[in-house]
C-alpha cells in the first residue's frame, strides 16, 4: 500500500492523508500504472511542493512485469523493487547517482524477475 501525506502549505492548514492500495494479492488489486504529486492533492507546485509518486512495470527482457514505485522529492529521487521485496533499485540526490551492477547479469541497475534468478548459484 502507498501512503502520501501533504505538506503542509500554512500552518493553520490540517495535515491531510492520503492512501491508495496499489498492489494486493488478498483483494485481487493491482494498479499496472500510477501517479501522485503535488498538484493531485491541491497544493501548488513550488520548490518545496515538487514531489511525485509514480508506480509503473517493465517490459522487455529479464525485466518483464517488475513493478517499479519512483519516489522523487522534487531533490532526492529513488526507485523501489516492488516485486523484489521492496529493494532500492537506485538513488540520486541532486547531481550524485547511486546504484549497482546485478549479479545475475544485465545492464547496471537493471531490475531483473524473480523468476531469472537462482539463489542456488553463485551470485543468485
Amino acid at each position: 500500500m502507498a501512503k502520501a501525506r501533504a505538506p503542509h502549505q500554512h500552518q493553520e492548514e490540517p495535515i491531510r492523508n492520503f492512501s491508495k492500495t496499489l498492489i494486493d494479492t488478498q483483494m485481487n488489486i493491482y494498479e499496472s500504472e500510477w501517479e501522485l504529486n503535488a498538484e493531485d492533492m491541491g497544493l501548488h507546485p513550488t520548490a518545496e511542493t515538487q514531489w511525485n509518486f509514480h508506480k509503473f512495470t517493465l517490459h522487455g527482457g529479464k525485466q518483464q512485469g517488475v513493478d517499479i514505485l519512483t519516489l522523487n522529492n522534487g531533490r532526492m529521487e529513488f526507485d523501489i523493487v516492488l516485486s523484489r521485496g521492496m529493494n532500492i533499485l537506485d538513488a540520486s540526490l541532486d547531481d550524485i547517482f547511486f546504484g549497482w551492477d546485478s549479479p545475475v547479469g544485465g545492464a547496471a541497475c537493471e531490475a531483473i524477475h524473480p523468476a531469472y534468478v537462482r539463489l542456488e548459484e553463485k551470485g543468485g
